[in-house]
């Protein structure tokens, strides 16, 4: 998985994009994903719990993956 995330000087998502070779289902769920995420605030605990709403709402699963790990590598897209 690969994220490519863009904030402003708060460390508010403004931008993100999340691609690479992971199963997410149903499909529609990345993009509701990657929308939700904008105007998050890059903590851990914001992310993560933006992740688990997308998740129950849409009945999302990643194969191999946890909200908690996708949620590490969208902060490590952004560390200096």
């Amino acid at each position: 998985m690969r994220v490519k995330v863009e904030t402003d000087e708060q460390r508010v998502i403004q931008s993100i994009t999340i691609t690479g070779d992971f199963f997410l289902l149903p499909e529609n769920a990345l993009w509701k994903l990657e929308e939700r995420l904008k105007g998050a605030k890059l903590e851990r605990n914001e992310i993560i719990k933006k992740i688990e709403q997308v998740f129950e709402e849409t009945g999302a699963i990643v194969v191999g993956s946890t909200p908690q790990e996708i949620a590490e590598v969208i902060l490590e897209a952004r560390e200096p």
